[in-house]
């Protein structure tokens, strides 16, 4: 009877969930958002370092170029013309395409124009063989020479195989100019030679050819392609390569005797001319400064002239070949023979 009854008030409460699962969950969303945060500004930072770190390397590739460019300009423009080189009294500078050091990682190649074939006499008969070369076929050699001929001469009259005004009427191309061509890139408006494009570039025969008239050709100073396309041996072509790029001094008028064929030695008689091709190239870049540099004293405008300036893509910097040279450093002191020669009867054929 006195059996205890359980009291209303007595009545036991629903145990509380722990709330830990709900604050790890909390935590490791916390936890993944700072993630995310911190890699976005890593990824910044990155992006940023990097982006400043070619900067740096893109300013200092300009200033490198206006400092020796504007060096070489004055070698070039107090020079007498020798067979293969400018020489002055702030040095020597090589034209005959061999790599020249600046420094550890800034070089030059030099090419003298008139060892290359002119965009303005394409009459002349290397042109056929150098077309020939370049992937054209005999016939296909003939008309392109032909339509080039009829571009740059200043008359109306066809050749047999070439293009005047009216055939240019039902193509997309403008009339011939009747005029010298003002880049390489005008080559491009010749009739039939956008067709021949892609071999003449996949030969790289676009560094073989310059615009202006060449009034001589110098093989001292001429690649292996255009010695060639000139009726020269492959084998007296190299060996005459070789030769002047090991620094064999000059003998009896020429550097080296290569027997029976055309032009076999370096002439002193064949100077290097008023304008030359300059590639520029600094160590970390993937492109190259190209430009041609033409002395002209004499004519309005200063000493020299710019022409065809271009940023083009560059090879990763390799070792630099056995017959490089260096380039006139800022206090170049020329030799008492050096000196002799620059007061000598001036051979330049700057300010003739």
């Amino acid at each position: 009877m006195n059996a205890s009854r359980p009291r209303c008030g007595s009545a036991r409460r629903p145990r509380a969930r722990p709330a830990g699962g709900f604050a790890l969950v909390i935590v490791l969303w916390v936890l993944a958002a700072l993630t995310v945060v911190a890699v976005s500004i890593a990824a910044t930072v990155q992006s940023n370092s990097q982006s400043v770190k070619l900067l740096r390397e893109r300013l200092r590739a300009e200033r490198a170029f206006l400092t020796t460019g504007s060096r070489l300009k004055v070698i070039g423009a107090t020079s007498i013309a020798l067979p293969y080189s400018y020489l002055s009294g702030r040095g020597q500078v090589f034209l005959d395409g061999r790599v020249s050091r600046v420094s550890a990682d800034e070089t030059l190649v030099l090419q003298d124009g008139r060892g290359l074939l002119s965009l303005e006499q394409p009459a002349d008969a290397a042109w056929q063989r150098f077309l020939v070369h370049c992937g054209a076929t005999t016939d296909e050699a003939q008309r392109l020479q032909d339509t080039l001929a009829d571009y740059v001469d200043a008359d109306s009259l066809r050749r047999l195989h070439g293009a005047e005004r009216d055939d240019y009427r039902d193509t997309p191309l403008p009339p011939p100019r009747n005029a010298g061509l003002l880049s390489r890139e005008e080559l491009w408006r010749v009739l039939g030679w956008p067709e021949f494009r892609g071999r003449w570039e996949a030969a790289g025969c676009n560094d073989d050819v310059i615009t202006g008239e060449a009034d001589e050709f110098n093989p001292n100073t001429a690649p292996l392609e255009v010695l060639l396309a000139h009726g020269w041996d492959e084998l007296q072509a190299r060996a005459l390569i070789d030769a002047r790029r090991a620094g064999l001094p000059l003998q009896s008028g020429g550097l080296l005797d290569l027997g029976n064929g055309p032009n076999v030695m370096l002439r002193g008689g064949s100077l290097v001319g008023d304008r030359i091709r300059v590639r520029h190239w600094m160590a970390p870049l993937e492109w190259a400064l190209q430009y041609e540099l033409q002395f002209t004293p004499s004519e309005p405008g200063g000493p020299w002239r710019m022409l065809e300036v271009r940023v083009v893509r560059s090879a990763p910097q390799r070792p630099q070949p056995s017959g490089a040279s260096d380039f006139p450093p800022l206090d170049f002191v020329a030799t008492q023979q050096d000196s002799a020669r620059l007061n000598a009867v001036p051979t330049s054929p700057i300010g003739r």
